[in-house]
């Protein structure tokens, strides 16, 4: 994809041209009638939300893709915000989010440009939004079955955004430059927490001095998710530029080589972070990650099966024979464990099995809401209200959701819904296996490092719900980077043709 290191400059005086301060002005109105102002507060959180959206409009009002990088970025700190500064701050990240949408659909108005970009994955997208859309009508808790149709309403949004501003030309050094940093940060502050700090929150910890890393996230699962969606990314770009590299005539640039290395340096610190948030679903979500990337590695598909089958095999031996480092072993026996799924209301309590069993009872509880209402659920958000109505006995304490995603959709949209979501995921893989076949160079690598980031997904949704604490503004920028790729390739081959 040729616009992929391309770069635009933006120039002070169109930013600050009178069209654009008006449509700063207006879009402001538009995006605190939006957002929720009765939640702001205080004077002075007012103040502060109306400095950073009037200082957000004006900067960025030539480009919304970095409106949705800063709602990345402030979207990842929602939880240590919040609890650092409890009721002071809004939600940045969903203010940033705001400001990108009133940003792209201005500047439509204004062009007097109605259209969008359409791509294939819209249509799946919207029939689980739709679904989803409809089961409030059933759902036992209005407000929170709003908040989840609006987060994949976004999601939809974000995805256009994003496609549009990348075939526009839009600088994809300069946002995978952005987000490589964040989670090098975010890996940084994950080994802080995990090894240098040497205390931290009890129910982290591993060991004497040791704890689970959670980042700016507050809790590890979503924070080894969020690096689970990012590495796979970094290591695309890196096997990208490499096989780019291969294919020319040319000698590998410094630049080149720098951004390798990068990338490859993204990969190894948020692996390093999944490791030490200890997150079972993680681990399993990055080993099928990786396995799904090295068999789609060689174009000839086999030899990657063969290369995945006899790492696999050396992984068994070394199992079986003790090689592995017993605390790696144990972590993973526990994952396994958790997936052979069994009831529990007769099974004693102890600190050994109390965290399996948590699990457990989150997943019954979500089991008997499907029986409640096989087909259309309890209606989307409402897990966390039925909680008290389906739960176990012993169990008086829920966890927001099901920590099975599959489990949570069939309680709260039912087996429809669920339906959607799964066709969703199916047409998600397929555009993107259709993409990586026709593609070359770095949008091969990017594209590749989706598919891992899918598989990431897949698994670690068995033991978790990801679309939380903002990573569903990630998901969606990641579809626009796929819609794009695939647009693109098409494109290139109806000219080849």
């Amino acid at each position: 994809m040729a616009t992929l290191f391309s770069q635009r400059a933006i120039s002070l005086q169109g930013v600050l041209a009178p069209r654009n301060v008006l449509l700063a002005l207006v879009a402001i109105v538009g995006a605190l009638g939006i957002y929720n102002l009765p939640y702001l507060g205080t004077q002075v959180n007012m103040i502060t939300v109306l400095a950073v959206v009037a200082g957000a409009f004006v900067i960025l009002s030539r480009n919304p893709l970095w409106a949705l990088i800063a709602g990345i970025v402030f979207g990842t700190s929602k939880a240590a915000l919040g609890a650092l500064y409890e009721g002071i701050f809004p939600d940045f990240g969903q203010l940033f989010i705001v400001i990108a949408v009133c940003l792209w659909v201005f500047q439509r108005l204004a062009a007097r440009d109605v259209t969008f970009t359409r791509t294939t994955l819209i249509l799946p997208l919207l029939l689980f939004t739709v679904v989803g859309m409809l089961s409030i009508f059933a759902a036992r808790d209005v407000t929170s079955g709003i908040e989840e149709v609006v987060k994949w309403l976004q999601v939809l949004l974000i995805m256009l955004i994003v496609a549009e501003r990348m075939l526009a030309g839009a600088s994809f050094r300069n946002v995978v430059l952005c987000l490589m940093a964040l989670v090098l940060a975010q890996a940084a502050l994950g080994y802080w927490q995990a090894i240098l700090r040497g205390d931290g929150v009890i129910f982290f910890q591993v060991s004497p001095g040791r704890y689970r890393a959670y980042g700016t996230f507050e809790q590890p699962n979503p924070y080894a998710g969020f690096l689970g969606m990012s590495w796979p990314i970094a290591f695309g770009v890196a096997l990208g530029l490499l096989n780019a590299w291969r294919n020319s005539a040319k000698r590998l640039s410094q630049r080149h080589f720098i951004w390798i290395c990068l990338a490859l340096l993204t990969t190894g610190a948020a692996l390093a972070g999944m490791f030490y948030s200890n997150s079972r679903g993680a681990w399993l979500g990055g080993v099928a990650a990786l396995g799904v990337m090295l068999i789609l590695l060689p174009r000839r598909r086999a030899l990657g099966i063969v290369l995945v089958g006899l790492i696999t095999v050396m992984l068994g031996f070394a199992w079986q024979n003790d090689f592995l480092p017993t605390a790696i072993v144990s972590r993973v026996e526990d994952a396994f464990e958790i997936l052979q799924f069994d009831d529990i209301r007769h099974i004693t309590i102890t600190d050994a099995n109390f965290s399996t069993l948590q699990r457990f009872a989150q997943w019954q509880a979500a089991l008997d809401m499907a029986k409640s209402s096989p087909f259309i659920g309890i209606g989307i958000g409402g897990y966390d209200a039925a909680y008290a109505k389906f739960r176990l006995p012993q169990w008086e304490i829920g966890l927001g959701h099901a920590h099975n995603i599959y489990l949570n959709f069939l309680a709260e949209i039912g087996a429809v819904g669920l339906f959607a979501y799964l066709l969703m995921w199916i047409g998600i893989f397929s555009i993107t296996l259709r993409t990586l076949n026709r593609s070359t160079g770095l949008a091969w690598g990017v594209t590749l490092g989706l598919m891992g980031v899918w598989m990431h997904l897949t698994v670690h949704h068995l033991l978790d719900n990801l679309y939380v604490n903002n990573l569903h503004i990630y998901f969606g920028a990641l579809l626009g980077i796929l819609a794009a790729l695939h647009l693109n390739t098409k494109t290139t081959d109806t000219e080849t043709a």
